[in-house]
């Protein structure tokens, strides 16, 4: 009777041993998986915010060189308008003549 008493202890002690195993196993490996998750999620986090970066440094770059270019366009034809005499308000006396002044009534 004793050793079956003893042995039904031991059996209980081995069955509580590898249930406090098999939790600590389950929770190390939850643990594991949510570094890993966190990781993905600072990884993507960080990558989507290089991207961002790199997406607005494009565009400023971009409107940087489109305002040059339309400043050395607007250079280049206030050149040939000088160069050939053409300027806007000659442009507009062309387009609006003013009215000749009537001669006075005798």
């Amino acid at each position: 009777e004793e050793e079956r008493i003893g042995w039904e202890a031991e059996e209980k002690v081995r069955r509580e041993a590898e249930e406090r195993a098999r939790c600590e196993a389950e929770e190390k490996a939850r643990i594991r998986e949510e570094i890993e998750r966190a990781r993905r999620e600072a990884v993507e986090r960080a990558k989507r915010e290089a991207e961002e970066k790199v997406r607005k440094a494009a565009e400023e770059k971009a409107r940087k060189e489109a305002e040059e270019q339309a400043r050395k366009d607007a250079a280049e034809r206030a050149r040939k308008e000088a160069k050939s005499g053409t300027t806007l308000s000659s442009l507009q006396g062309r387009l609006d003549p003013k009215p000749k002044a009537e001669p006075p009534a005798p």
